[in-house]
């Protein structure tokens, strides 16, 4: 195990929950399917385009 590894998840996972929390994330062209790279970690051809969108705060 690598050191720091299980602080670097938790801190990944807190980053991801917060912006989920604040932003809708929607593809730029929903009716291209992504392309992938063949590799081990199946890397995006071409990145993932999307559009983010702040939501309104809760009041």
């Amino acid at each position: 195990m690598v050191l720091g590894q299980a602080f670097a998840t938790i801190e990944a996972i807190t980053l991801m929950s917060m912006l989920v929390e604040r932003f809708d994330f929607e593809l730029v062209d929903p009716k291209k399917e992504p392309a992938y790279i063949p590799s081990l970690t199946m890397p995006m051809d071409c990145g993932l385009p999307v559009r983010v969108i702040r939501r309104n705060p809760k009041a």
